[in-house]
């Protein structure tokens, strides 16, 4: 892999790392305030602005966040 590849797929790797904590960060909070019953993908992504397929590309499922 070139210099340039490598420093594109290391940016995009600090992307997913900075999405990941976001979403680990907003559903603590929500899960701290309201429990878990109160935690559902669909809130998450509306309340982030992202897609349910986008949370999902990075977790899974709400099992595995």
């Amino acid at each position: 892999m070139t210099g340039a590849a490598q420093a594109v797929q290391d940016q995009r790797l600090a992307r997913g790392e900075k999405a990941r904590k976001k979403i680990l960060d907003h559903a603590m909070d929500v899960a701290s305030r309201e429990g878990l019953e109160g935690l559902t993908i669909g809130r998450l992504a509306s309340e982030l602005d992202m897609s349910k397929s986008g949370l999902f590309a990075h977790f899974g499922s709400k099992e595995d966040l």
